[in-house]
């Protein structure tokens, strides 16, 4: 990760986030080394079946969907406090994307067959795509140029 100030660019340990489906997991780069396993600190359990995860890192918001549950929820890392994104009816939001610039969600519902975008608290909803994404696979964005990329199988 890099961070940049009037200074100069400046280095920051690269960290990754996952999940295995009942918790979220951090790892950075510090704690990889040749000869040994690396350290993972669990930031949230009691996840019932997380399938995708993303990250806003100015907000310190870590977002996951639950396939059990069909909703997307965010954990704020201050507080550790929860909140599930108010984005009714949602059949499958499985695929989502964070938009860090436009403070905004990206998520494919693949039981509506469309792709549909919200603010963080899931107001000013409205659908993008609703054709042609039977066989979607995943979705990402570039928010500084405005780019959202739908994979398919």
């Amino acid at each position: 990760m890099f961070n940049f100030s009037k200074t100069g660019l400046a280095v920051i340990n690269a960290s990754l986030l996952y999940t295995d489906n009942k918790s979220i997991f951090f790892l950075d780069e510090q704690s990889f080394t040749r000869n040994k396993r690396p350290n993972t600190s669990v930031i949230y359990t009691n996840l019932t079946n997380s399938y995708a995860i993303d990250f806003d890192y100015s907000e310190q918001l870590i977002f996951w969907s639950d396939q059990s549950e069909d909703v997307i929820t965010s954990l704020r890392l201050s507080d550790k406090k929860t909140f599930t994104i108010g984005i009714n009816n949602p059949q499958s939001p499985e695929k989502f994307a964070v938009d860090w610039v436009g403070k905004k969600l990206y998520w494919a519902d693949t039981g509506l067959n469309r792709i549909e975008v919200s603010n963080y608290n899931g107001s000013q909803r409205s659908v993008l795509i609703s054709k042609d994404l039977e066989s979607l696979w995943s979705i990402a964005l570039v928010p500084e140029d405005g780019y959202l990329f739908c994979f398919h199988k």
